[in-house]
């Protein structure tokens, strides 16, 4: 089974990803079935044991028993030939994935592309891919932060009554502090490859720059940003530093 939030490859009978806590939806509903079997059976052995002579309902349970024994049985085979099967198919989605087809994607600064290829391929965060993986993942935080960034821009150039939220500037805020601190996040992973390592640099640096330009933010509260926690007074106090400076009006959300 691969976890879809971090890649890692572990049992399908299993709640959720050992690595990163994910929930894993065939895992549960095994689990469910299960419970839900057992359930059943119990519930049924009580009315028939309420309603009759004891010993006609002990022979009606014997057999009541052998049904229920025998539907779970065939409920747990259904599933594990289901979990076998989806594992074949992982097995031979990886076997069919190319290091060189990804290399090739991101040559073309194809991110979208490569995510795709990952995916497609069971192999998003494998060990192999790992450089590819650490790539996408660094194009989505870029994507996030100025699809945020561009609507305060948008409100900038084009104002036709809109009013920039604080909401929005906080966002743009907190994208750009999980960049600054991305280097130092022991959960990301990638960067020890050093064509991500200078296609992070570059992104941060157009970061900062995008925070002290379009948002004025000073060198000193930069790296505040970096440390500060994300819901927290400080936090709220810059994003209201950033209104006056900027002369914008500000609404709470």
């Amino acid at each position: 089974m691969i976890c879809k939030k971090c890649g890692y490859d572990y049992p399908a009978k299993e709640l959720k990803c050992p690595y990163c806590g994910e929930p894993n939806p065939l895992g549960e509903k095994w689990k469910n079935e299960e419970n839900q079997a057992r359930k059943e059976t119990l519930l049924a052995k009580a009315k028939v044991i309420h309603s009759m002579p004891l010993y006609v309902a002990d022979k009606v349970m014997n057999v009541i028993l052998l049904v229920a024994v025998a539907v779970t049985v065939i409920t747990i085979l259904v599933l594990m030939i289901a979990y076998g099967a989806e594992s074949i198919h992982i097995t031979r989605q990886q076997d069919a994935a190319s290091v060189q087809d990804a290399e090739e994607l991101l040559a073309a600064e194809d991110y979208t592309g490569l995510y795709a290829y990952l995916q497609s391929h069971q192999v998003y965060g494998q060990a192999d891919f790992k450089k590819y993986t650490g790539r996408v993942r660094l194009y989505d935080d870029d994507q996030t932060f100025m699809r945020d960034l561009f609507r305060i821009q948008e409100v900038l150039d084009w104002p036709a009554g809109q009013q920039i939220r604080p909401s929005w500037v906080k966002y743009v805020l907190l994208d750009g502090k999980d960049i600054l601190e991305m280097e130092t996040d022991s959960s990301y992973s990638g960067l020890e490859y050093e064509e991500n390592k200078e296609y992070y640099d570059d992104m941060k640096q157009d970061v900062a720059a995008a925070l002290l330009g379009t948002l004025e933010m000073t060198e000193e509260e930069l790296s505040d940003l970096t440390g500060m926690e994300r819901d927290s007074e400080k936090m709220d106090e810059l994003v209201r530093r950033i209104f006056e400076r900027k002369g914008w009006d500000y609404e709470e959300d």
